[in-house]
């Protein structure tokens, strides 16, 4: 599963930053950029600089195919299709129910002008209590750290209450739509844990429109299955996986929810990544063989949403976690 990984030599505030299946990192530009596998990148020997000036346009131009095509997915499942391209985004968009309540203000101020970036507006919509990350499934005792950063830094939680009821909402009712005979639990550490909240812009009726909005990643660690095609190692946090490798379900494990930060009509809804399939075909995956996509080709990146769903002695609002990038 040779994959190369499109973004190596974008700018560092635009490296993909997948808690599985990638991590990219900025390399020399004086070395050749090798991708071996999903899982990393091996440099190796020095480069001409036309070989290198080359393979850095195709990098570019693949990452520019990627956000045209992340920016008419926002705007086709919140505005609808008004073209025979925007019909094909349409039947790669499976609508999922939303939570019953409002979007919260805070969660949209997210997106607001004035903020000097959507990092820093996550920041400070947190509370200032940092909190204790628990140990889910076992996780620890398999060397697996599930936050984007050192677990002993703790984590945080927003300040509006009914902003992390909204977030809960929205990882069970993806849990929903997810469950089946072979995943009877995907609100675990090994399938959907996780989402990126981003931020950024939509065209509508000739107006820009501010946009908030998450991209969970499920499938996060399927166990090695070689019947089925599938035998990378993902390291530590796939050891005893509870979530069985399916390809069908793998090209579904993205699921966007966005909402318009002017009057916060959202939507919600799986991506069909699947080859032949619009988004598939225009590039959306940063690594296609994995059906992964990457949050800053939706907006800005203003951090990581952990929903650790395993304990039973919390409500679900305590089981989110928030981390600004």
């Amino acid at each position: 599963m040779a994959a190369t990984l499109a973004a190596a030599a974008a700018p560092l505030a635009s490296q993909p930053r997948v808690f599985g299946y990638c991590r990219a990192r900025v390399v020399r530009p004086s070395w050749r950029i090798i991708a071996r596998g999903a899982l990393g990148i091996e440099v190796t020997g020095e480069d001409d600089g036309e070989d290198l000036s080359m393979e850095f346009a195709n990098i570019h131009e693949g990452e520019s195919r990627r956000r045209s095509c992340a920016a008419d997915v926002v705007r086709v499942a919140l505005h609808g299709q008004r073209t025979d391209g925007d019909d094909a985004i349409e039947r790669c968009l499976k609508r999922l129910p939303l939570p019953d309540l409002q979007v919260p203000k805070s969660l949209l101020n997210l997106a607001s002008p004035g903020s000097s970036s959507p990092s820093h507006a996550l920041r400070s919509s947190l509370h200032p209590r940092k909190l204790r990350v628990p140990d889910v499934e076992d996780a620890l005792v398999c060397g697996c750290e599930l936050t984007p950063g050192p677990r002993r830094d703790g984590a945080r939680r927003m300040r509006c209450r009914r902003a992390n009821e909204y977030l809960a909402e929205l990882f069970l009712l993806a849990g929903l739509h997810l469950e089946g005979p072979t995943r009877p639990n995907p609100l675990s550490r090994f399938d959907l844990f996780h989402a990126h909240l981003w931020t950024g812009e939509t065209s509508c009726e000739g107006r820009v429109v501010p946009v908030v909005g998450l991209l969970m990643h499920a499938m996060e660690y399927p166990r090695a299955d070689p019947s089925a095609g599938f035998e990378l190692d993902l390291g530590r946090c796939h050891f005893q996986s509870s979530c069985a490798y399916d390809p069908a379900a793998m090209a579904s494990r993205n699921l966007l929810w966005c909402a318009t930060a002017d009057e916060g009509w959202a939507e919600f809804c799986a991506l069909d990544t699947s080859e032949g399939k619009a988004l598939g075909e225009r590039g959306l995956c940063v690594v296609p063989e994995l059906h992964t996509t990457f949050e800053g080709d939706f907006g800005e990146v203003a951090g990581d949403v952990l929903y650790l769903h395993a304990p039973l002695d919390r409500r679900a609002r305590e089981k989110v976690f928030a981390f600004p990038r």
